[in-house]
């Protein structure tokens, strides 16, 4: 059982390193003051735009499963308030997961 835990959480926080580090900004070690010059607003408006997306993703896809699984146990159940939770919880994880696409056609953002 500790072996499982060990491995899955080692998984997570790699998972999580590698991610974090698909929205970092490329500066290289021998970096100078000059040459944070080049860089505009919008770098790092995307910067955070894409990081704020990428959270609300992953907090998007943790209520989808809660949502699912709280749906599966409702049906069960029988109860058709869990149910409703369960189905509000899938929805609000589905709008989530989908904000940027949404916000696109919107034309919130480009």
């Amino acid at each position: 059982m500790k072996k499982k835990l060990s491995a899955s959480c080692t998984a997570a926080v790699t998972a999580i390193c590698c991610s974090i580090n698909a929205h970092a900004l490329s500066i290289s070690p021998n970096a100078k003051p000059s040459d944070f010059d080049s860089y505009t607003i919008g770098d790092f408006q995307g910067v955070v735009l894409g990081t704020v997306f990428f959270i609300l993703r992953l907090f998007g896809i943790l209520a989808l499963i809660w949502g699912l699984y709280n749906a599966i146990i409702a049906k069960k159940s029988g109860d058709a308030r869990q149910y409703g939770m369960a189905f509000t919880k899938l929805t609000l994880g589905f709008c989530m997961v989908c904000l940027p696409t949404i916000l696109r056609a919107a034309n919130i953002i480009n």
